[in-house]
């Protein structure tokens, strides 16, 4: 126990009394010195009892008070003095000042001397800390028979029962460094500890608190924590992976039940996507936080965002509030039972974090707004209006590994413009009517139409509302990627005549949807150099991908240009307008000219236009 200034007035020995009752008190104190400057704080600091037979005591009360102010300043625990020997008495305003301060002010009787006031204040030091010591093997015996996967909660019990505090482990509040000790309340302290995620061990129901102890239990606290989060790493490695396979649809069915079992969860789940600079920092604190509190939990990084899977209640409930606080942003899920809804989960849960522009605060689907005053807010009813009306066109996408419901909702957003539309997707604008034509056909509707338009909106917004959609674009060069990978057919003229074909609804040629066939009949009654201009987005794309693959097939066959040849064959097999002046005659006896400066539309196959038009000559 601390030594205080009531510890000293209980000691009969030293015949001492306070002229400040019950002022100061509780100042700890740990060593004692006798000072007969009139400025002892520039001698003596914090915790020190000042002695004084006043020789260096002033005697008007200003400067009295001037005194005992400076020695305030200080931290110094108290000041003790022998009313017989001061030349001039402390006067009832020092004592008033004393008392405002804070600062005791005590009364030593003449005949004890202040040697043993010295010597009782060492002997309470050394005792002081011959208990620490003691108090602190106490507590590394108890880390010592503490489990690496027992709760933490007996851990703490230990403890605190030999320091005589009730601790909890708390997540931190940010800003704070391992290792000071802060008071939190009248009998409450916190101190940050040295762990994964840096959270923070609160001591409640101290009143004579020794922070030195206190630091101890600190160090051993974090110990804990940090060994369980090694020893950990590897199962949270496995259920990383677990729920990465589970978000992608790899891994479904009674194993994968098995498997979530395993690490302790079970239905009704709950899914949660955060968002930070940091995104390993993110995972290790969220990992933290759920061990700290025993509580079961997945945790892995898909697409930059950290992704969290639960049981629904309020146990993590709370612990999702605590992994807010340390990320930027965090959105939740409906409460699902079935691992097969996990992917929908994500995409709900990714809807609310969009949604979200409250830092520290979770933002859970279900009370998110909806996204048109027209659709309710009930999952399972956006799910069927969406399926009414988009459920033809994902069942094709599905069988074929197409991305036709992402072509018509970047169509839809972008108000029906071809370009626009084109240029998000990456495609021609030929390619794109295309697509709008196989639309329109497999969902029976016409998209020129308002009325049809119309439910075909309201249905891609159903879709994104219930998860089946995800709530951002970023989605649809992913899925373009992923389609193009497959080997699906996700571009030109005659893939996507072709895929007319097998589906059994007519070409962009033919006679197809009538926004499609309105849109196509108006680019191809255009002039060359027209059709270049309103191609000219499609152009660079292609273009990056014909640049790609033209080193190997043109370097046999002409030189020392053949980029610009086989640009100019291109451009003349497809029809566009050509300048330049004349170069020479190709193997086939027709004249050559040079490429305009503008560049060309790419819209069919090279590796078909290079056989077709072979090089006789090179052009220099």
């Amino acid at each position: 126990m601390a030594f205080t200034v009531r510890s000293l007035l209980d000691s009969p020995a030293v015949r001492t009394d306070s002229l400040t009752p019950g002022v100061g008190e509780s100042r700890r104190i740990t060593w004692a010195h006798v000072c007969e400057r009139p400025e002892p704080w520039r001698w003596l600091g914090p915790g020190a009892l000042v002695m004084t037979t006043g020789i260096g005591f002033p005697e008007a009360p200003e400067a009295q008070c001037a005194y005992i102010a400076g020695m305030q300043r200080a931290g110094i625990a108290a000041v003790a003095i022998d009313p017989e020997m001061l030349a001039a008495p402390i006067t009832e305003q020092a004592l008033a000042y004393a008392t405002t301060l804070g600062f005791p002010v005590l009364r030593t009787a003449h005949e004890v001397p202040y040697v043993l006031l010295a010597m009782t204040v060492a002997e309470a030091a050394q005792a002081e800390r011959e208990q620490r010591v003691a108090q602190t093997e106490r507590m590394y015996a108890a880390l010592g028979e503490h489990a690496v996967d027992a709760p933490l909660d007996a851990l703490l019990d230990a403890l605190g029962a030999i320091i005589g505090a009730r601790l909890a482990v708390r997540a931190s509040g940010g800003g704070g460094r391992p290792g000071p000790v802060r008071r939190t309340g009248d009998a409450s302290f916190a101190t940050v500890l040295h762990a994964p995620s840096s959270p923070e061990l609160h001591a409640d129901g101290a009143n004579r608190l020794d922070p030195e102890l206190l630091r101890e239990a600190a160090a051993i606290v974090g110990n804990a924590l940090s060994t369980r989060a090694a020893a950990r790493r590897r199962e949270w490695l496995h259920g990383s992976l677990l729920l990465a396979d589970l978000c992608d649809e790899s891994r479904q069915g009674a194993p994968s039940t098995q498997l979530i079992a395993a690490f302790g969860l079970a239905p009704p789940f709950i899914l949660a996507v955060g968002q930070s600079g940091d995104v390993r920092a993110a995972l290790e604190s969220a990992h933290a936080v759920f061990a700290t509190a025993g509580t079961p939990a997945l945790a892995t990084v898909r697409e930059g965002q950290v992704v969290l899977l639960a049981e629904s209640g309020a146990v993590a409930d709370a612990r999702l509030e605590s992994v807010a606080a340390t990320v930027e942003r965090l959105g939740a899920s409906a409460p699902f039972t079935e691992l097969a809804a996990v992917p929908a989960a994500f995409r709900q849960a990714r809807s609310a974090l969009i949604r979200n522009h409250q830092p520290g605060r979770v933002l859970r689907y279900e009370e998110q707004a909806t996204g048109s005053l027209f659709l309710p807010n009930d999952v399972e009813q956006l799910r069927s209006i969406a399926g009414q009306v988009l459920g033809p066109l994902q069942t094709y996408d599905a069988q074929r590994g197409t991305a036709l419901t992402q072509t018509l909702r970047v169509f839809l957003e972008e108000n029906r413009s071809w370009v626009r539309a084109a240029e998000r997707l990456f495609v021609h604008r030929q390619t794109l009517i295309a697509r709008v034509s196989r639309i329109e056909k497999i969902i029976d509707r016409d998209l020129s139409s308002m009325e049809d338009t119309a439910e075909c909106w309201l249905a891609v917004q159903a879709a994104i509302g219930c998860g089946d959609l995800a709530p951002s674009d970023t989605a649809t060069r992913a899925d373009e990627g992923a389609a193009r990978m497959a080997g699906a057919p996700t571009g030109g003229r005659r893939a996507g005549d072709r895929d007319a074909r097998r589906a059994g609804g007519p070409c962009w040629r033919r006679a197809g949807a009538p926004v499609a066939r309105r849109a196509s009949s108006r680019c191809s009654g255009r002039s060359g150099r027209n059709s270049r201009q309103a191609g000219n987005s499609g152009y660079r794309a292609q273009r990056q991908r014909f640049s790609a693959a033209t080193p190997a097939s043109a370097s046999s066959m002409c030189s020392p240009q053949p980029v610009h040849v086989v640009f100019w064959q291109v451009e003349q097999s497809t029809g566009a307008h050509m300048g330049g002046p004349f170069v020479g005659t190709g193997a086939d006896g027709r004249r050559r000219a040079a490429p305009s400066r503008r560049p060309p539309v790419y819209r069919g196959s090279v590796h078909r236009f290079l056989a077709q038009c072979p090089i006789a000559a090179p052009v220099h």
